[in-house]
């Protein structure tokens, strides 16, 4: 019988503790997913990677904040834009220059294989457009850097795309 009351009396005095440690570890790894889930703007990206390279022509600017965000995105990428979460897409104002650079951030993470494989189709387009109007720009489309890093799926065809890759990097951590 004491063994009974002794072991109620220890498991109501433990319950406190209990419910004190489940607080403060509940309360800190929310804290610990809400910052991890909040991304990095992608005009941020965007704007670091611009600069990064310095011989880049005069570039238009598209994001998924424009009025026509799909029509622009499809420029780019064939991947079902219910897909996408954010982009931004840069590409040269001169149609004779090559230049573009895009930074995608996907829902899922299961999407980037097939988000790269587009944005590898549509290069391949582009050099065959290339191929016509301005030959000297095939070599570049060619060197583009592709790439995926979680939900961020990156092109750049830049000189300096080493340069550009290090700025989203940089960013990413």
């Amino acid at each position: 019988m004491k063994n009974r009351i002794f072991s109620r009396l220890f498991c109501l005095l433990l319950i406190p503790v209990l419910l004190v440690t489940a607080g403060c570890s509940s309360s800190g790894s929310s804290s610990e997913s809400s910052q991890s889930k909040q991304p990095i703007e992608l005009s941020a990206f965007m704007d670091a990677m611009l600069a990064a390279d310095n011989t880049l022509p005069e570039m238009d600017r598209y994001s998924s904040e424009d009025e026509e965000a799909e029509t622009f995105y499809s420029m780019v990428c064939g991947l079902e834009y219910d897909k996408v979460d954010g982009y931004q897409y840069a590409c040269s104002v001169n149609f004779k220059l090559a230049d573009e650079i895009s930074v995608t951030r996907l829902k899922s993470v299961n999407d980037a294989a097939a988000a790269e494989e587009s944005i590898r189709q549509h290069l391949l387009v582009r050099q065959g457009q290339y191929e016509n109007y301005a030959p000297e720009q095939v070599p570049r489309v060619k060197k583009a850097v592709v790439f995926t890093h979680g939900v961020y799926v990156v092109l750049i065809v830049s000189d300096q795309a080493a340069a550009v890759k290090q700025a989203f990097e940089n960013l990413i951590g």
